[in-house]
């Protein structure tokens, strides 16, 4: 396919994010962000983006408007540098095909999506890596499919969707174990009335699902999660994560790791606006239960609606629309890192300032890349079209707003493994540096904060923070400091 290049030089990107700005002071604060970047510009706007990484090449679909309702499809091999031109990859007719979503495992790519007034789940996968596309197929069965969302594990996909049967909109799964050959027979794994779109995301053997839907205690809509702990053969009873009250929290988005699952979405709750609300975080890491950590509010300006949330490392990003500068004009893009799987949050940082509105945001990660997607109103007002708009964060670049090398490393753990206590020998130039130790399941045990940099090791007595002893088991000690973060693993014989 030919490619549209974007040639724009270092110190071109600067002047280009410098005219959007207009501030140094905005530049400084998205240390690590490269500039704004437009991918699509096709009349009646590129809707809803949702993006996946494999190493250095990323595949992005989207839902355009223009002449019909139709699934794109373009891609990168070179880590978002240059791009492919657009590709249609549904079939262009009076029939509205909405809501893609992909996944990728190798050079297998499979986009799936709903064509709307038929109700049919359809799909196209490509064994190249997103050279060339198989015929489209349809995942079928007896009642109507829409909204789709897809996850991939090893060479096993796996789709949730929201389906129509007897005036009810149920929750049903499939898989593919072939990589797309052939699928499963789409199943009912939850009888609540899905309201919006469910997302799927998995870590064999536990895949994780949350969707919104009426809690008919209260009647208003809440978020709730449904896990499966043998991929996908047998699941749990579906249960709530949001606040239980008579406010709405729409527009879940989730995430996983290893150990551990986390979602985001948006509730009314603490705010005065009628349309807007703050950003709501909550995990669970304990792979075998529903025990949840407490609901944490990531944003208080009480504007913010529509988040993505990406794991990777022990990361995590969360991205966000936020109405706070100019309330019924101007959405921005917000974002907020934790560096320790949503234990702490380093402070929000605005990554869009242009005008008119910046919405639907989309994150996606490989090759040592954080990738944003998003729809941006600023060249044609609103409403007017909306092209889709990209830039990407560079994770292996430590960057300091004081443009100072901090340097922090473990240099020892001894005895190890230890019965009764060890010693934790570091270097650091900088302070306050936090001290954790978490077990397997990621659940904190242990906490000290180092506020003299002159001190260099601590010793842990092997007991969590009430005092009691710890098991036999393996431990994660970890330090941080800004947004530095190491681990080391230590064993405890008792």
């Amino acid at each position: 396919m030919k490619k549209i290049i974007y040639v724009i030089s270092f110190l071109g990107c600067l002047v280009f994010q410098s005219l959007i700005t207009n501030s140094s002071i905005f530049i400084n604060a998205q240390a690590g962000w490269g500039p704004d970047i437009k991918l699509v510009d096709i009349p009646d706007g590129s809707w809803n983006p949702r993006a996946v990484a494999w190493g250095d090449t990323i595949h992005l679909v989207w839902h355009q408007r223009y002449a019909y309702e139709e699934t794109y499809y373009k891609r990168s091999t070179d880590c978002g540098i240059t791009w492919s031109d657009n590709m249609m990859l549904s079939v262009e007719d009076n029939i509205a095909s909405t809501s893609p979503d992909v996944a990728v495992k190798g050079d297998t790519v499979i986009v799936v999506w709903n064509e709307q007034q038929e109700g049919l789940l359809e799909y196209r996968r490509s064994t190249d890596g997103g050279s060339s596309w198989e015929p489209i197929d349809t995942i079928g069965c007896s009642f109507t499919l829409m909204y789709p969302s897809i996850d991939v594990v090893d060479d096993t996909f796996y789709i949730t969707v929201k389906a129509y049967v007897g005036g009810k909109y149920p929750l049903c799964f499939t898989r593919s174990t072939d990589g797309g050959v052939a699928w499963d027979s789409i199943r009912q794994i939850c009888n609540d009335d899905v309201f919006q779109t469910p997302r799927i995301t998995v870590t064999l053997p536990d895949v994780h699902i949350v969707f919104c839907a009426e809690d008919t205690t209260t009647g208003a809509f809440e978020i709730f999660y449904l896990g499966s702990h043998d991929g996908g053969r047998t699941w749990d009873d579906a249960i709530i994560i949001s606040h239980r009250d008579d406010i709405n929290s729409p527009r879940p988005f989730n995430t996983s790791w290893p150990g551990g699952t986390a979602a985001t979405w948006y509730d009314y709750k603490y705010s005065p606006y009628m349309w807007t609300g703050d950003i709501f975080f909550r995990r669970k890491v304990d792979s075998l239960g529903n025990n949840w950590d407490e609901i944490d509010s990531l944003t208080t300006a009480h504007r913010a609606v529509w988040s993505d949330i990406l794991a990777e490392r022990t990361h995590l990003h969360v991205v966000w629309e936020d109405e706070r500068h100019a309330p019924g004009y101007n959405f921005e893009i917000y974002y907020r890192e934790s560096t320790d799987h949503g234990i702490t949050w380093l402070p929000e940082m605005r990554l869009t300032n242009a005008p008119w509105h910046s919405y639907r945001p989309s994150l996606a990660c490989g090759d040592n890349y954080l990738h944003l997607f998003w729809q941006d109103r600023r060249e044609y007002g609103n409403p007017g079209n909306a092209p889709l708009y990209y830039k990407r964060k560079d994770l292996t670049s430590n960057i300091f707003e004081n443009n100072q090398k901090e340097t922090l490393n473990i240099l020892s753990i001894f005895p190890n493994p230890c019965r009764n206590s060890t010693t934790i020998s570091f270097s650091l130039t900088v302070s306050p540096v936090f001290i954790e130790i978490f077990d397997i399941t990621g659940r904190r045990v242990f906490k000290k904060i180092i506020l003299n940099k002159e001190y260099n090791k601590v010793i842990w007595e092997g007991k969590n923070q009430q005092g009691k002893e710890v098991k036999t088991g393996v431990y994660f000690i970890q330090l941080k400091s800004n947004d530095q973060t190491v681990t080391k693993k230590v064993i405890v014989l008792k």
